[in-house]
């Protein structure tokens, strides 16, 4: 369980539970229902003391925070503030820390015990697709006009749906290679962004994973634009750029 913060939400398991609940609630179920799912979900956690107050403060804060705050779960909100449970595990590092936690609680307390705000509607999460092959070439245009290519390694599958994983090639040019008369090199990673400024950067291996996709939402099917392609090697960015397959 990762903590990185004396917030409700700067924990992982925490953190988790708010999304999780916020997605059965996009997905259709009702209040109770969702919380029977997160209940169910984190039995190992709220088997442990420490652990289950982690569980029905973050829980009782994403009910709040959706209008569908339950009396069990303020009961259980409740006991594990005026207890002093929760403060206990902060007691053994800063007194800065202690202190947040403790106005963080506080907080929390003054908002699952006022009137509560109406159901909100919670939109369903749109995972994203992606049509693209492992092996497959896609070329990218940049700013200057000159067009990159491309090649897709692999697919990343997680609650936001599945995005790929591309190499940069090593190729600008304003024209596209016939496929099968070059071999490509790839470019090498950068910590900074790569932006299209002329110069080639040194071949090596990158990988990319491009969180817009042409089957994203990001995707404009009319002017093939994909305006923004993410990852841990650096970042390709354009505006309105034509994106397509090499065949």
């Amino acid at each position: 369980m990762g903590v990185w913060g004396a917030g409700v939400f700067q924990d992982d398991t925490a953190a988790d539970i708010r999304e999780e609940y916020r997605d059965h609630i996009g997905n259709g179920l009702s209040g109770p229902e969702a919380t029977a799912r997160i209940l169910q979900g984190y039995a190992s956690s709220l088997a442990d003391a420490e652990g289950a107050g982690v569980v029905w403060l973050a829980l009782a804060a994403a009910q709040s925070q959706c209008g569908r705050l339950e009396p069990e779960t303020l009961e259980k909100a409740l006991g594990v503030i005026d207890s002093g449970s929760d403060l206990a595990r902060w007691k053994t590092g800063s007194n800065g820390d202690y202190l947040k936690r403790r106005a963080v609680l506080e907080k929390l307390r003054a908002q699952i015990t006022s009137p509560q705000p109406n159901p909100k509607k919670i939109r369903r999460r749109v995972l994203a697709e992606c049509a693209w092959r492992v092996g497959e070439l896609i070329s990218y245009r940049l700013l200057s006009g000159n067009l990159i290519v491309l090649r897709t390694i692999g697919l990343h599958t997680d609650k936001g749906g599945t995005s790929p994983t591309v190499e940069l090639l090593d190729w600008s040019e304003e024209t596209l290679p016939s496929v099968g008369s070059v071999a490509f090199d790839t470019y090498s990673k950068r910590k900074d962004q790569i932006r299209d400024n002329g110069h080639a950067p040194p071949r090596g291996g990158t990988e990319y994973q491009i969180q817009r996709s042409i089957a994203s939402a990001g995707y404009d099917a009319a002017t093939g634009a994909d305006k923004t392609c993410s990852g841990s090697g650096g970042s390709l960015e354009a505006t309105g750029q034509e994106t397509c397959r090499l065949v």
